[in-house]
């Protein structure tokens, strides 16, 4: 077969990848940056504000449910929702969500599980977040929603989309400097600024490429629900709770000791009593021997309020597809799965996402520039006289 059809389809594919990398750049720096920060945020927010996260298990008895009637004392007029468990060995207060009234911004409480002593408190949304006041939580904000609510989401996942066919058109059109830039074989070329800048885009994409699909599906799996009519409903995209609140006669302490009865080696995350219609509690966690891929939120064990009965036990290894996509996602994207190594490495990867941008655009400018340059014709090179013989004297 002729190369012709190829050659057309490469350029096809540059195309793509220009226009998409083009499109989406000024969304891509800002969401690769402060993904780069949020690898960090638990610790970034321990040393910004050491006072709400320092607890001391010496000061007296742990107490889950001690520390749910502190969030409700400290937000009498929200919705306690739910308590997010630190892992095992790291002694930090509880952040205890709360909804706001009337359909409200979502309300945390920083308790110590220990003493139920109130540290803070924080409000989370966009336009109630502040930087100055919670950096992270804002930054988290930024990353997801570029602080604009509903509509900033829907930017943040058309920007998704944009970086994964940015990847794949850029796979197929570089593919065979691929090999040479991931083994550091291809050089830095230093003739011009485009020559450099040029190898450095393949450099940057090259050793990207895989980690920036991870981030750009991932991402995109997780704020699926923007396509959906229910998304739209509410400024911040989140349902408001409807009908009495749920209630229990047992304790969260005395629920979560009975989801450890039923699931041995059971480490929680998340605690929640929730009305599905009747009251139940539900339990997130991981197992101990489960792969950390999974991230810590997909085992699960709920519990019937009023007497504690075990109504389902769950584990990954037995969800559909599905659900299994739902539990691989936020751990793949956020990088929590493996260790300090992995987190430089998507820590790079957030840079690598703007310095692509930035050398991808420069590259474009320069192609555009010189396609709108007049052609230069050369200068007409005069023919040589024949001779016809010797000159008359």
């Amino acid at each position: 077969m002729p190369p012709a059809p190829r050659v057309n389809l490469t350029r096809l594919a540059m195309r793509i990848h220009s226009w998409s990398g083009l499109l989406g750049a000024l969304v891509f720096v800002v969401v690769g940056l402060s993904g780069a920060v949020l690898v960090f945020h638990q610790e970034l927010d321990a040393a910004l504000f050491p006072r709400l996260f320092e607890v001391h298990p010496g000061d007296g008895e742990l107490s889950y449910q001690r520390a749910i009637e502190t969030a409700q004392r400290a937000f009498p007029e929200a919705r306690v929702r739910g308590l997010r468990v630190p892992p095992p060995g790291e002694p930090r207060s509880l952040a205890i969500q709360a909804v706001g009234p009337r359909g409200g911004p979502a309300l945390i409480a920083l308790v110590d599980p220990y003493t139920g002593a109130l540290r803070g408190t924080r409000i989370w949304g966009s336009g109630h977040t502040r930087f100055l006041e919670d950096p992270v939580s804002w930054t988290y904000l930024l990353h997801y929603q570029l602080t604009a609510g509903q509509v900033g989401q829907l930017v943040v996942v058309l920007a998704s989309i944009l970086l994964a066919l940015s990847v794949l058109t850029g796979t197929f059109v570089y593919r065979k400097q691929l090999a040479r830039a991931f083994t550091l074989r291809e050089p830095l070329r230093r003739k011009s600024w485009a020559a450099r800048f040029a190898s450095l885009h393949r450099l940057v994409g090259a050793w990207t490429l895989v980690l920036n699909l991870v981030l750009a599906v991932s991402g995109l799996w997780m704020l699926r629900a923007t396509f959906t009519a229910d998304f739209w409903k509410r400024p911040d995209g989140r349902p408001a709770p409807t009908g009495p609140a749920p209630r229990s006669a047992h304790s969260y302490d005395e629920a979560l000791a009975a989801a450890r009865r039923a699931l041995p080696g059971f480490e929680p995350s998340w605690m929640e009593l929730r009305a599905l219609p009747s009251d139940r509690f539900v339990i997130l966690g991981r197992h101990t021997q489960e792969t950390k891929l999974y991230g810590r939120y997909a085992s699960a064990v709920v519990l019937d309020a009023s007497n504690l009965g075990v109504l389902e036990v769950r584990r990954p290894e037995t969800l559909p597809v599905g659900e299994k996509l739902n539990a691989l996602a936020f751990p793949l994207h956020q990088g929590h799965w493996g260790g300090l190594p992995v987190k430089l490495l998507y820590v790079l990867a957030g840079i690598g996402v703007p310095m692509l941008s930035l050398t991808g655009t420069l590259l474009w400018l320069r192609r555009t520039r010189r396609r709108a340059q007049p052609a230069t014709r050369p200068e007409p090179v005069p023919r040589p006289v024949p001779a016809t013989g010797a000159s008359k004297g």
